[in-house]
C-alpha cells in the first residue's frame, strides 16, 4: 500500500519534470536562430 503511493507520486513527479523539460526545450528552440 505504502509503496504504491510512493510509486504514484513518483509517476506524477516524472510527468511534471517531463512537461517542464519540454517547455524549456521549446523556449530554447524559439530563442536559438536556425
Amino acid at each position: 500500500e505504502e509503496s504504491l503511493k510512493l510509486w504514484e507520486r513518483g509517476e506524477e513527479l516524472a510527468k511534471i519534470c517531463q512537461e517542464w523539460l519540454d517547455g524549456a526545450k521549446k523556449k530554447l528552440d524559439a530563442v536559438k536562430p536556425e
